[in-house]
This record gives structure tokens, C-alpha cells and sequence, in this order.
């Protein structure tokens, strides 16, 4: 081993757990996730029930063959450069979550958790949040 070797090993390690880390993020679908709180609308998901954990999609990501099928939603991060913990350190970072139908009014959002979902993985005044969610 020449000198300086070392440091480059500890440099390639390093960067290895940061790319296996997103590698894993990158194979759910990046987006961003906001919180609505009771009395919550009537779903347009009719017969669907999602208890207290659900999400409503925005148009962009909407199909009525959604309706009752479960994700995994994950926290990401903070979708504002100015919020500098969004993720709920506590939790597991992920949360399963019932598609109960199309969010009307999201904003910049592309997903509207219930708020147990969304306090599951992240704080409230975090605001709209960088999640990844795959299909369970």
C-alpha cells in the first residue's frame, strides 16, 4: 500500500454507503408529500377505507385502479433548502399507506397523507416534504 492509500480506501468506502443508501432511495418513485388534517373530505374512492393511515393522489399520478391499493411512502427529506430536519428521526423513515383517491387541491404536492400518516415520517412544520413511495 502506498502512502496516502489509506485515505483513499476510507474515501471509496465512504462513498460506497452513500451510494448504496440512494441506490436503495432510487428504486421508489421520487416526489413530494403534504399533510391534510380532519374532518377529512369524503374520499372519491367509494367503499374504500384507509383508517387513519391514507393518501390521496394528485392528478398526475391518479388512476380509479388505484383505489385501495397500499403504498409505501418514505421520508426523503425536506422539500424547502431552509428546513433542515424533516424527517421524523424516530420512526422508520417509511409508513404504509391506503390510496384513497384524487387530491383536488395538493399544491406543489403530488401526494396528500392523512396526518398520522404523515407524522409517522416526518415533522408538521417540515411542511411539504421529499418522499420516494413504491407499490405493496
Amino acid at each position: 500500500m502506498k502512502k496516502g492509500d489509506a485515505g483513499l480506501i476510507v474515501l471509496m468506502v465512504a462513498a460506497c454507503c452513500y451510494l448504496s443508501h440512494n441506490v436503495a432511495a432510487a428504486g421508489h418513485v421520487p416526489t413530494t408529500a403534504v399533510f391534510s388534517v380532519p374532518p377529512y373530505p369524503a374520499p372519491s374512492c367509494s367503499g374504500v377505507d384507509g383508517g387513519n393511515m391514507f393518501v390521496e393522489l394528485d392528478q398526475t399520478r391518479w388512476s380509479d385502479s388505484y383505489c385501495g391499493k397500499k403504498l409505501r411512502v418514505f421520508c426523503m427529506g425536506a422539500a424547502d433548502p431552509d428546513v433542515t430536519q424533516a424527517c421524523n428521526p424516530s420512526s422508520s423513515h417509511s409508513v404504509d399507506v391506503v390510496v384513497v383517491g384524487l387530491c383536488d387541491d395538493c399544491g406543489e404536492a403530488t401526494m396528500d397523507l392523512s396526518k398520522d400518516a404523515y407524522d409517522a415520517i416526518a415533522y408538521e412544520d417540515a411542511g411539504r416534504v421529499k418522499v420516494g413511495y413504491s407499490w405493496i
